[in-house]
């Protein structure tokens, strides 16, 4: 539980660094934002679905994490690059690791269910 909440506060520590984020660097690319949250909904919905076993989550989850790995690089460098999110995305996206922390349930002091989700929150 401690470390799902250490993963919270950085998420909103990242969230706050990017609303802050210096205006000049522009808009981050809409296709990729789309992208994205698609992403996040995917990994949410199957979260939800597999809250009930541990060992299936962290396989899923994983499986998505790779999966995606571009689309999780082009997040990672449009944060760098201090990239404004569009504000009904960014609200989503706050909205959605929410849902998560709820959604990991009873797995959330399962290690293969953080390393599953490393790929995201590492880079948040």
């Amino acid at each position: 539980m401690r470390a799902l909440a250490t993963i919270v506060v950085a998420i909103a520590i990242a969230g706050c660094a990017r609303a802050d984020a210096d205006k000049s660097a522009g808009e981050a690319d809409p296709v990729a934002v789309k992208q994205f949250v698609a992403f996040l909904d995917h990994v949410l919905a199957t979260t939800q679905a597999d809250t009930a076993d541990c060992k299936k989550l962290a396989t899923d989850v994983s499986a998505i994490m790779t999966a995606n790995r571009a689309v999780l690089d082009a997040a990672h460098r449009s944060a760098v690059a201090h990239r404004k999110l569009p504000a009904d995305a960014e609200q989503h996206i706050a909205e959605t690791f929410k849902k998560l922390f709820r959604a990991v349930g009873s797995c959330k002091d399962n290690a293969d269910v953080h390393a599953a989700f490393a790929p995201l929150l590492a880079r948040q």
